[in-house]
């Protein structure tokens, strides 16, 4: 089985938006397993998952251009909504801290962090 992006962009809400998700194919005789993979959208500054796009979705064939410039958008998007999750992490640390918790949290940050930068340079080698 291997795995591939599947993009595709979307009318959601009466808004354009760039819709991703990891597509399995089961290789030979062009059979295909249902995709139960989520859709990843970014929606108001937020990363959503939606089990499916039916019904809410209309779907585009547009030209690479337009394509790029919906995709950049969605980078662009992941990319601030990731940075203040992070942000809202720190914070939570930090009263945690201040109200002697960690052990609520313990290594998760760290062990996010780390995890975050393996993402970036996953990331930075698609760029």
């Amino acid at each position: 089985m291997s795995k591939k992006i599947e993009e595709t962009i979307v009318i959601r809400n009466e808004k354009m938006s760039y819709a991703v998700r990891l597509c399995s194919k089961l290789e030979g005789e062009g059979s295909r397993l249902e995709n139960r993979n989520p859709y990843m959208v970014v929606e108001d500054g937020k990363i959503k998952y939606l089990d499916s796009l039916y019904g809410n979705k209309s779907e585009f064939n547009f030209n690479d251009e337009v394509h790029a410039v919906a995709k950049e958008i969605f980078i662009s998007g992941l990319r601030t909504a990731i940075k203040e999750e992070i942000l809202r992490l720190k914070q939570l640390e930090l009263v945690l801290n201040e109200m002697d918790l960690t052990e609520c949290i313990g290594n998760t940050l760290e062990e996010s962090a780390t995890f975050l930068q393996r993402v970036k340079g996953f990331i930075g080698q698609r760029d």
